[in-house]
Order: structure tokens, then C-alpha cells, then sequence
């Protein structure tokens, strides 16, 4: 047995009761969201003052410091996809209470074909189609390596960003993306210019969508505001580049 917290009173009470001895309030038998001890790993309800396992006491720790264990079903790709697009903070929570990975795999390798058939459309060399499987499989380490950086630099500012969340959220956060780049080969197979100038519009609100959509899942995944994601966004670009433009330098020097 458990002991949680009244969501009227906040008094301790068993996971068991079916109302609270304090104020009287029935207690819902709807079943709680799940999240993990982080001493044992047990499987524990994420209201609970101590885990009933190891007898850990979680009181003044973080509910949101630990990772979900998803609680709900499998949901259709297109009513991922699609509601990313239209309610991102919505959809993207429903996604976290999903099996973890699902439609990963599937992000990935659209992503990489319609990037790839955007190649062949605009250089006309049929060879790029070819290769959109390894682009899907070389983006999968690349979105993880992201995430960490993403995970480790929050954390500097305060954020409780887990390693997994933020990698599903990178990659359904590309959604607008995705769209942008079926936009791009749509305007680029007519060239009157009424045709070009409404795709292209498309394809460019797509992508100011996109950066506001990754705005919304990293505040979400850190549980701090849109305004310390978007710090979060430039101090990744710092830590990224800087390195880079220093290794540019240090090779520039030794050819030279």
C-alpha cells in the first residue's frame, strides 16, 4: 500500500481509499499516471510519498524529475503526425503516455524519402532515392546525440529533460518539417509563378511552425518556459558551433 496525496486537501492517504478521512472527498478509481522510483525502479504511482517497494521517501522531490512509464494505448501514425501539426502540446503529451518508440522509425524514414525526392527533383539525378534508407538510419543517432545535448545543456538552466523524452519530441517535433518539404517538391514541379508563390508560402509557414513547435515540446520535456527553450535552443548552437568553428580554425592553421 501506498500513501498519496488528497487532490482537494493534499493530506496523506492510502492509494487504496476511496475517500479522503480528512475532508471527505471521494478519491477517483481512474487508474494514476505511473512513473519510476529512482532508488529500486519500481513501478509506482507518481502521487505517492514513498515508494512501497524499497520504502524511498519521494516527498520534496520533483514529480515530473522522472521518466513516464507510458500508460496508454498505441495511437494511429497520421493522428500523431496530423496533431502535431494542429495541437502539438495536445497531441505531444499523448504521445509520452504511448508505447515508447512508436512511429519513430516511420518520422525517420518519410523525412529522409521526401528529402531525397526533393533532390531528384531538383538536380534530376534519380541515384539520391536510392539512399533515403541510410540517411534514415545515420538521422537516428544524429537526433540522439541531439537530445543529449539538448538534455545536458537544460539541465544547466534548470530543466528536468529526460534523454528519451527529448528524442521523441525532437523527431515528432519535425512534423512541420516534414510538411515543409512536401510543400518544396509540390511548388517545385510547376513554374508559373501563382503556383510557386502559394506553395512556397505553404512550405514557409511550415517552417516558422516547426521552430515554434520545438519551442513547445522542449518547455514541455524541461518544464520550464517557451522563453528558457528558446535560451536553450541558442545555448545548443553555442556549445554546437563554437567547437566546430574552433576545429575549423585549428585545421585551417595546420594546412596552411
Amino acid at each position: 500500500m501506498a500513501l498519496v496525496l488528497c487532490p482537494k486537501c493534499k493530506a496523506e492517504i492510502s492509494s487504496l481509499s476511496l475517500a479522503c478521512l480528512s475532508c471527505g472527498a471521494p478519491q477517483s478509481t481512474a487508474p494514476k499516471a505511473m512513473t519510476l522510483c529512482p532508488k529500486c525502479n519500481a513501478e509506482i504511482s507518481s502521487l505517492s510519498l514513498a515508494c512501497p517497494a524499497c520504502g524511498a521517501s519521494l516527498a520534496g522531490i520533483s514529480r515530473g524529475s522522472y521518466p513516464n512509464v507510458p500508460t496508454g494505448p498505441a495511437r494511429p501514425f497520421f493522428d500523431n503526425f496530423w496533431g502535431m501539426l494542429t495541437a502539438p502540446q495536445t497531441t505531444f503529451e499523448e504521445i509520452l503516455a504511448s508505447p515508447r518508440t512508436q512511429g519513430i522509425w516511420v518520422m525517420l524514414f518519410l523525412s529522409a524519402f521526401f528529402d531525397c525526392l526533393g533532390d531528384v527533383i531538383k538536380k534530376g539525378e534519380f541515384w539520391y532515392l536510392l539512399v533515403f534508407p541510410l540517411v534514415a538510419l545515420i538521422s537516428y543517432p544524429v537526433f540522439l546525440l541531439l537530445a543529449w545535448i539538448f538534455s545536458f545543456t537544460g539541465k544547466w538552466m534548470g530543466g528536468e529533460g529526460d534523454l528519451w523524452e527529448l528524442f521523441d519530441g525532437l523527431i515528432w517535433a519535425s512534423a512541420p518539417s516534414l510538411a515543409a518539404e512536401i510543400f518544396e517538391i509540390i511548388r517545385n514541379l510547376n513554374y508559373s509563378g501563382l503556383w510557386r508563390f502559394g506553395w512556397g508560402a505553404l512550405e514557409l509557414i511550415a517552417g516558422v511552425w516547426s521552430f515554434i513547435v520545438l519551442l513547445l515540446v522542449l518547455a514541455r520535456v524541461h518544464r520550464f518556459s517557451v522563453g528558457f527553450a528558446f535560451l536553450n535552443m541558442i545555448l545548443v548552437l553555442v556549445v554546437t558551433l563554437v567547437p566546430l568553428a574552433g576545429l575549423y580554425m585549428l585545421i585551417r592553421m595546420v594546412v596552411g
